[in-house]
């Protein structure tokens, strides 16, 4: 993957990515999948308090991603 620039702010990222043969929306999932991984692993939590009945903590990502092509 090819990333032209990136911009972490504190609630939100914007990553402008060349094209990519998996396409703009399997490639914005495997993203956010593996910036998922890394943050269980250094166990930062961000809606930890929020936990639902099952006690699944709820994803920080929105759907889709706003994913432009």
């Amino acid at each position: 993957m090819v990333a032209y620039t990136c911009a972490v702010m504190p609630d939100h990222v914007h990553v402008v990515v060349a094209r990519h043969r998996l396409g703009a929306k399997l490639l914005t999932h495997r993203l956010k999948s593996a910036a998922t991984r890394a943050m269980s692993d250094e166990g930062v939590r961000p809606l930890a308090s929020h936990r639902d009945r099952h006690g699944r903590v709820p994803t920080p990502w929105i759907k889709g991603g706003g994913v432009f092509t």
